[in-house]
């Protein structure tokens, strides 16, 4: 491990007894486009994206494709059409939520998120969420969805990201609101991140 300088901490770097934490690659890369920073990298032993080290705001919204697609540089998508705020969550979040509802590996998973819009190399990005992940999402009952908010909320996910079991039963409460939403809309629902 290496010592820890004052830009690395300012930025969020994973630390461990005061030195950085130690950064594998998994894969070089997970996304459709070679330029998205969204990278998955195993730190000790979590899996998470290299987005993750910066502060990411994150909105989920839902637009047709073609609405997705003209969103431009100064466009803020829930103040555009309605969602919901989740600073701090990237796409990798979103596919341990589909692995929790589904099983589907956690990779695999992110693959399946289609980066749709990249405004400039340096982001704002938007990701929509594969169908599949809307339909269980759709589905959840009440209590349902209680328990797979505590099982999100104990993700290393979630908690790299400081999140409480009452932040994720807030946003998967109105993902799921998003879901129903996007079905009866003939819409998609996406992640729009911006670091």
């Amino acid at each position: 491990m290496e010592t820890l300088s004052a830009a690395q901490m300012a930025a969020g770097w994973p630390v461990q007894n005061g030195r950085v934490a130690q950064r594998q690659e998994v894969s070089p890369c997970v996304c459709k486009s070679e330029k998205s920073p969204l990278r998955i990298l195993e730190t000790d032993g979590i899996l998470q994206s290299e987005i993750r080290f910066m502060s990411v705001l994150c909105d989920l919204f839902t637009a047709t494709d073609s609405e997705a697609s003209l969103l431009t540089l100064d466009d803020v998508p829930i103040q555009k059409f309605g969602g919901v705020d989740a600073k701090g969550l990237d796409p990798v979040p979103f596919a341990t939520l589909h692995n929790i509802l589904t099983g589907i590996d956690v990779q695999q998973a992110v693959l399946e998120q289609t980066l749709c819009v990249e405004i400039t190399e340096f982001g704002p990005w938007v990701y929509r969420l594969p169908s599949s992940l809307c339909a269980a999402l759709a589905g959840l009952s009440e209590s349902e969805s209680a328990s797979v908010a505590t099982q999100w909320a104990a993700t290393e996910e979630l908690k790299l990201a400081s999140w409480r079991v009452s932040d994720a039963e807030f946003v998967l409460a109105q993902l799921i609101e998003l879901c129903h939403r996007a079905a009866s809309d003939n819409q998609s629902v996406f992640i729009w991140n911006a670091v």
